[in-house]
C-alpha cells in the first residue's frame, strides 16, 4: 500500500510538457519550423491552439516544401496553396510576416490576400521573391506590391515599423490614389527593385520623421538619390544609410539628416556624384567604402586627402578597391578612429605595378590613427613568390618607427607571401606595443574576392603563403601572438 501511494505521488510529481505555461509554450513553438509545428499539432489541440495564434510566421520553401528553392512553376504554385492554407488557420493577426521564396505575378491574388490579412497588424514585413542562381519560365513577371493596403485609408501600416522588399515591383506607387502612411517605420530596405526617384520620394515622405535604417541594393532604375528633401520633413532619425550596386546612379544628396552616423556605399561609382552636407559628414561615425572599377583610380589618394579633416569623429573606417593604391602621409589625423578594415589587391601578374600596389605603404593609416585598436586587412593576389635567404635581409622598414600604443587586435587575409606583405606585418609586430593578437590567414576572406569577381586562391597560393609566414614572422613574434591559420 505504501509503495502505491508513493508511484501515485511521484506520477503527480511529474510535469508533462502540455502543463507548461502557455507563455512558455509560445516561446518553445515559435523556435520550430511549419513542419515540426505541424507534426506538434496533431498530437495535441492545446498545441495545435499556440502554433495558430503565433503572432510571427516565416514561409520559405524549406519549412513549406521541405527543400531549399523552388525551380519551377510547379514548385509555385504548391507553395502558394500550402502558403495559402497556413494562413487562413491563423487565429490571431500577424505581426511579423516574412515570406521568401520564388514567386511571380501570377500568384498576386493569393500574396495580396495574405498581405491584406497582416498589413493592419504588421510589425514587420519582409517579402523576398529573389531568385539568385535560378531559371524559371516566369521570371520576368515581378510581382507588383499592394501599396493600397498602406494608406491611411485602408487603415494598413500603422505599426509596421520595418519592410523589407526585394525583387518587388514598385509600380503601383505612383499609380496609388493616395500616398502610403507609415507613422512609425523605422527600416526600409528595396532590393532588386524598379523604385525610380518618385518611388523613392514617396516612400521617404511616408516615413520622414522616424525612420532610422534605410538601404538600396541593385536598384538599377534608379538614377538619383535625395536623402532628406526639401518637399517633406527632414530625416530627423536616419542614422544608417547604405547604397549597393546600383549601377545606374549618377548622383546621391544627402541634406537634411543631422543624426546620420553610418554611411556604405558599394559599387561602380567612378560617375556618381555624392553630395553629403559639411555638418553631417562631421558627425559621421562609420564609413564604409568599396570601389568596384577597373579603370585605374586612388581611392586612398581621396580618403587621405578628404577624409580626416572632413570626418573627425570617425570610429569605423571600412576601404575597398580593385584598382591601384600608393598610400603617403596623411595631413590629419583621425583622433577617434578604433576599426580599420582595408580590402585592396596585392602585386600583379606583370609586375609593372608593384609599385603603385605597396602593401607596406598601407601602414601609413596605422599612423594616421593612433587610437586605432582593431585591424583588418584583406588581400587577394595570383602572382607567386620565390625569396632565398639573400632576398631576406633586404626587407624594408619603414622611417621613423612609430610605436601604434593602442593598437590591439589584427587580422591579415589573403596572405601568399608577397615582400610587401611580409614586410607590412613584420612592422606590426615590431612597433604595435600592446598587440595581443595578430592573426594571418591565407586563404581570402570570406565574400571579399567574390565582391571583385576574383577567383579565390589556389591550393599552391596557400602552401606558399603558410610556409613564408611561418619562415620570415616567427622571428618577430616575440610575444607569441602570431597566430597563422
Amino acid at each position: 500500500m505504501v509503495r502505491t501511494t508513493e508511484i501515485t505521488r511521484r506520477r503527480r510529481r511529474e510535469t508533462h510538457i502540455e502543463d507548461l505555461h502557455e507563455e512558455i509554450l509560445s516561446r518553445i513553438t515559435g523556435q520550430l519550423n511549419l513542419k515540426e509545428s505541424v507534426q506538434t499539432s496533431v498530437l495535441s489541440k492545446k498545441w495545435r491552439h499556440i502554433w495558430s495564434s503565433q503572432r510571427k510566421l516565416t514561409l520559405d520553401c524549406p519549412s513549406v516544401l521541405g527543400i531549399h528553392n523552388v525551380v519551377d512553376d510547379k514548385g509555385m504554385a504548391v507553395f502558394a496553396r500550402r502558403a495559402d492554407a497556413i494562413m487562413r488557420q491563423r487565429r490571431v493577426a500577424v505581426t511579423d510576416l516574412q515570406i521568401r521564396c520564388v514567386m511571380a505575378s501570377m500568384h498576386a491574388a493569393e500574396i495580396d490576400r495574405w498581405l491584406g490579412t497582416a498589413a493592419a497588424a504588421a510589425r514587420h514585413l519582409t517579402l523576398d521573391f529573389h531568385w539568385e542562381g535560378q531559371r524559371c519560365a516566369i521570371l520576368p513577371c515581378i510581382y507588383v506590391f499592394p501599396f493600397r493596403l498602406l494608406t491611411a485609408g485602408s487603415g494598413g501600416g500603422r505599426y509596421l515599423e520595418s519592410l523589407h522588399l526585394l525583387h518587388v515591383s514598385m509600380k503601383a506607387l505612383a499609380t496609388c490614389s493616395s500616398p502610403p502612411c507609415l507613422p512609425r517605420l523605422k527600416r526600409l530596405e528595396l532590393a532588386f527593385s524598379d523604385a525610380d526617384e518618385v518611388a523613392v520620394h514617396l516612400l521617404l515622405a511616408a516615413c520622414a520623421g522616424t525612420l532610422e535604417w534605410l538601404r538600396f541594393e541593385e536598384c538599377q532604375v534608379l538614377r538619383g538619390l535625395a536623402i532628406g528633401d526639401d518637399d517633406y520633413p527632414p530625416l530627423a532619425r536616419l542614422r544608417r544609410f547604405a547604397v549597393d550596386d546600383c549601377c545606374r546612379l549618377r548622383w546621391i544628396e544627402v541634406r537634411r539628416a543631422p543624426a546620420l552616423a553610418a554611411f556604405r556605399l558599394v559599387g561602380r561609382f567612378h560617375e556618381t556624384r555624392v553630395l553629403i552636407d559639411a555638418a553631417q559628414l562631421a558627425a559621421m561615425e562609420e564609413l564604409d567604402v568599396t570601389y568596384k572599377c577597373c579603370i585605374e583610380h586612388d581611392i586612398f589618394e581621396c580618403v587621405r586627402t578628404g577624409l580626416p579633416s572632413r570626418t573627425p569623429r570617425l570610429t569605423k573606417l571600412s576601404v575597398s578597391t580593385s584598382g591601384s593604391f600608393n598610400p603617403v602621409a596623411f595631413p590629419q589625423k583621425w583622433m577617434h578612429l578604433r576599426h580599420l578594415r582595408l580590402s585592396v589587391p596585392a602585386g600583379d601578374e606583370t609586375s609593372s605595378k608593384r609599385e603603385e600596389r605597396d602593401v607596406l605603404q598601407l601602414a601609413l593609416f596605422l599612423e594616421a590613427a593612433p587610437f586605432l585598436e582593431l585591424f583588418h586587412l584583406n588581400m587577394w593576389s595570383t602572382e607567386r613568390t620565390q625569396y632565398d635567404d639573400e632576398n631576406m635581409e633586404k626587407l624594408r622598414s619603414l622611417s621613423p618607427c612609430r610605436p601604434h600604443e593602442h593598437l590591439k587586435t589584427v587580422h591579415m587575409s589573403g596572405f601568399t607571401g608577397l615582400k610587401d606583405q611580409i614586410e607590412l606585418a613584420r612592422h606590426i609586430l615590431r612597433n604595435a606595443v600592446s598587440l595581443e593578437r595578430m592573426t594571418i590567414n591565407v586563404e581570402f576572406a570570406d565574400g571579399e574576392p567574390q565582391r571583385f569577381y576574383r577567383e579565390p586562391a589556389s591550393a599552391i597560393a596557400v602552401q606558399q603563403g603558410r610556409w613564408f609566414a611561418r619562415t620570415c614572422l616567427r622571428s618577430s613574434d616575440t610575444r607569441k601572438v602570431l597566430d597563422i591559420l
